[in-house]
């Protein structure tokens, strides 16, 4: 390259959107499906009126020149109409609204108009990126605020009034919030515009949610004396479906939209008019058109809700705008690495929050702007991401001719339904027991399929016979070593747990074994031990049990168990179950050295401490 571009382009990046959009465009040339669930396109189309509009007025022989860099009086007039209607505030049309090609290029209009190097604009993280770019763009320094949960996604202006503002010109804000889907109320608003006016700081409120799934309508320029330090930017995108219309606004006093007009007749020769035309039809739209078309909305965020469960992830009711923003499981590193198992594995795309800002990472965005029946056809395939075929495609087999994986996996297939038909059963016999064998648990290249997990129910019977989900409510299920395992797979193993109403202990591998050897398997060495003493002197089975009623009856239901099953788990633990018998045969021999010695009161004191367990358990 001969010509290098300007060092104002070292910081900025292609947006992450256009990169990944060219990455589905590849996958999809090469025939595979992705379902795009991550960009705020909206799919609805606007009013037909409004389109019927543009088409009449297109076909006019004079509407085709250059239009005002301040756009028509009747589009000024209606978003001075519709603020009032819907937001309370009143706007002069003429001086305090400036309709834009779009909200976006209004970012960068006031950055360019207002910012210049050697000053600092506050950017949320995570935030839209455009703000910080466009902040970089026009020369000045970018610092971040964080927006957290704790704090409801808003800023703490009280920790940023303890920084050093001196240099601040702009703050950025936007409520309702993209991406975290939290909204703003009027004391905050206050408090935010009287922090503006103490440090001389102008606020910019990005608004272009505030009419989808949220019914609080609110405006920055609605608190009193916001004119004075607040400028506030909204869109059509959203709220009419026009997104690839183009038309926005900026919403201030006179004197600033009037420095923001010297840049802008700059950079355009105004908009198409019969797009001015009928937008300013559009703003004309009644409750009820917002009512119907938050009703579609409300729909598909009960899907993408159902899709965020699958994948364990933890949202917040009551989302407002076109996203629903949930934190993802603790086993994956980042929102990066489940959205990109999902994209490459269930041809799924949503957003990594991580895009946003650093403090985004933990989080992914599900847009909301694709239909019902694209959200179930990308459910059923989050279902199914880790079944056998997945696994042959991961390790380039010929479809069907993948072995069942071996693993340590007691998974009770009662947890996904008995059906033969149900969805999930290629799931359940993929993460069935098939061997317990050290070197298959460790060795094999496909050991990140299965999940070591063990309910700890303590039932009278083993495995499939066990499963009865009354049996699992409120006891713990221990997860092994859930590193080695896929991410996928151990979020559908939790959630299968945690839909019987188990708890979920995670142990390495050796705590693991130490701990069954103490509390499971010498119960089932003495279970069995117990029941071959009896049967040494009893062998009508049904005399025992009418003879020795329940009492006995709950000593030996271990012995039920299965050998075929129990043999090799004791061959694998074999040390720890050493280690544990030594020293309940060490506890026996005392109790049997005091009866021998007709020690009855020292018998008593360890009978007494014996009982201390029962603190413990429930």
């Amino acid at each position: 390259m001969i010509v290098q571009p300007a060092k104002r382009l070292d910081n900025i990046q292609e947006y992450y959107f256009s990169k990944k959009l060219k990455e589905i465009a590849a996958m999809r040339s090469q025939g595979i499906d992705v379902l795009n669930l991550g960009i705020g396109s909206p799919d609805l189309p606007p009013l037909t009126e409004v389109s019927k509009l543009l088409g009449e007025q297109s076909c006019l022989p004079d509407v085709h020149a250059y239009q005002s860099y301040v756009g028509i009086p009747e589009l000024r007039n209606a978003f001075a109409a519709w603020y009032g209607r819907f937001f309370g505030v009143k706007l002069d049309p003429a001086s305090e609204v400036l309709p834009l090609i779009g909200s976006k290029e209004g970012i960068m209009h006031i950055a360019m108009t207002f910012l210049e190097p050697g000053d600092v604009a506050l950017v949320p993280n995570p935030g839209y990126p455009t703000y910080r770019a466009a902040s970089e763009l026009a020369g000045a320094e970018v610092v971040e605020f964080p927006l957290t949960a704790e704090n409801g996604w808003l800023p703490d202006l009280d920790a940023l009034e303890q920084t050093d503002l001196r240099r601040v010109k702009i703050l950025w804000v936007n409520y309702p919030n993209m991406p975290t889907s939290a909204h703003a109320n009027a004391p905050f608003f206050e408090k935010l515009i009287a922090f503006g006016k103490r440090h001389n700081i102008l606020i910019v409120n990005d608004n272009p949610y505030s009419f989808i799934l949220n019914d609080d309508h609110l405006s920055l320029l609605s608190v009193p004396g916001a004119m004075d330090v607040a400028l506030e930017l909204n869109s059509l995108s959203k709220s009419h479906n026009l997104a690839g219309w183009r038309v926005g606004v900026l919403a201030g006093r006179a004197d600033y939209l009037g420095h923001v007009v010297r840049f802008k007749s700059n950079m355009d020769s105004g908009m198409f008019k019969p797009v001015q035309l009928a937008a300013a039809l559009a703003l004309q739209a009644t409750p009820e058109w917002y009512e119907n078309l938050n009703a579609i909305y409300r729909q598909r965020r009960e899907k993408a809700y159902e899709l965020l469960d699958l994948l364990g992830c933890v949202w917040e009711t009551g989302a407002t705008g076109m996203f629903v923003w949930a934190k993802v499981p603790s086993q994956y590193q980042n929102g990066y690495e489940l959205t990109d198992l999902l994209l490459n594995e269930a041809h799924v795309f949503i957003t990594p929050g991580g895009i946003f800002g650093s403090n985004g990472d933990g989080y992914v965005r599900v847009s909301l702007c694709s239909k019902e029946t694209v959200f179930e056809i990308a459910i059923s395939r989050v279902k199914k991401v880790e079944p056998v075929t997945a696994l042959e495609r991961r390790f380039g087999m010929p479809e069907g001719k993948l072995q069942r994986p071996r693993g340590i996996l007691m998974t009770p297939r009662i947890a996904f339904g008995n059906d033969k038909n149900d969805d999930n059963r290629d799931i359940a016999d993929c993460l069935q027991l098939h061997e317990i064998e050290n070197d298959h648990y460790h060795g094999l290249p496909n050991r990140p399929q299965f999940v070591a997990t063990h309910p700890m129910a303590g039932t009278e019977h083993s495995g499939i016979e066990a499963a009865i989900p009354r049996l699992f409510d409120g006891k713990y299920t221990v997860i092994c070593e859930a590193e080695k395992s896929s991410p996928v797979a151990v979020a559908l193993v939790e959630k299968m747990y945690q839909s019987l109403n188990m708890k979920i202990a995670k142990l390495n591998g050796q705590d693991h074994d130490v701990h069954t050897a103490y509390v499971s398997h010498i119960s089932h060495i003495s279970s069995f031990a117990l029941a071959l003493t009896v049967l040494e002197k009893e062998r009508d089975e049904q005399a025992i049990f009418e003879l020795a009623s329940s009492g006995f009856a709950s000593t030996v239901r271990l012995a039920k168990s299965s050998p075929e099953m129990w043999t090799p788990i004791f061959r694998q633990n074999r040390d720890n179950v050493l280690d544990v018998l030594d020293e309940h045969i060490s506890v026996l021999s005392r109790f049997r050295s005091l009866l021998i010695k007709k020690d009855f009161e020292a018998l008593h004191q360890l009978m007494v401490e014996a009982n201390g367990i029962r603190k413990i358990l429930p």
